[in-house]
């Protein structure tokens, strides 16, 4: 069982960085909606090609569900609300009071049952 807590670089507003996730390298781009006061998630290949694109960031919601792309993480994303209350993320609040949590799919399996 693997639960990975991606670290989240939060100097600004929107960010890319690349992650390893089951042994398999993807970039991260997360943005700041700022009319909708709300972050975004692209997940995209190690060609840069977009896996799921525009995914609002909301805690307890699996970030990859409905994915039916191949190239996707065979695990699950999840944004993660440490204080319990389950607000979205403000724009200081990644890697402070929400977290980013990938379950692996054993892991995941296990949270679903």
């Amino acid at each position: 069982m693997t639960i990975l807590r991606i670290p989240l670089t939060t100097s600004s507003p929107h960010f890319e960085q690349e992650i390893q996730l089951d042994g398999v390298a993807y970039r991260m781009v997360i943005h700041w909606n700022e009319r909708e006061e709300a972050f975004y998630l692209d997940l995209l290949d190690d060609d840069n090609v977009s896996i799921i694109s525009g995914r609002k960031m909301l805690p307890d919601w699996p970030l990859l569900h409905r994915c039916r792309d191949a190239r996707k993480p065979a695990g699950q994303l999840f944004v993660v609300d440490l204080t319990g209350n389950g607000e979205p993320p403000g724009l200081n609040d990644l890697d402070e009071r929400v977290v980013l949590l990938y379950y692996d799919a054993v892991s995941f399996a296990e949270l679903q049952a």
